[in-house]
């Protein structure tokens, strides 16, 4: 059932839930850890989506929470461009970038 809820919501049939992308890596990055948060973020969409949908519901053609996408990139230099969809994209530093962790939202 999950797996046709997926499908559905990854071809823009229908949303579910907030969509969480994360990319797969490269040369850039270093360690896992954005798979890692992505990997949390899932998990805990996944146990307040139900009061999340009662707080944010749908109004008036403004779309509920659950059309919500939110990327999470290994790196700063290619995530922002990958991440153009998200609602909200978190990236982590590359190799050799400052450390820090930028978020942007819309």
């Amino acid at each position: 059932m999950e797996a046709c809820k997926f499908l559905l919501q990854s071809m823009g049939f229908r949303d579910f839930q907030p969509m969480v992308t994360s990319c797969p890596g490269c040369g850039r990055t270093t360690s896992d850890r954005f798979q890692t948060l992505a990997k949390q973020v899932t998990d805990e969409i996944a146990i307040r989506l139900p009061e999340w949908k009662k707080k944010y519901p749908a109004i008036a053609g403004k779309p509920g929470f659950e059309k919500t996408k939110i990327a999470i990139m290994g790196c700063v230099v290619n995530g922002v461009g990958e991440a153009s969809h998200a609602d909200v994209g978190i990236f982590f530093p590359g190799n050799m970038e400052d450390p820090k962790i930028p978020v942007y939202v819309k």
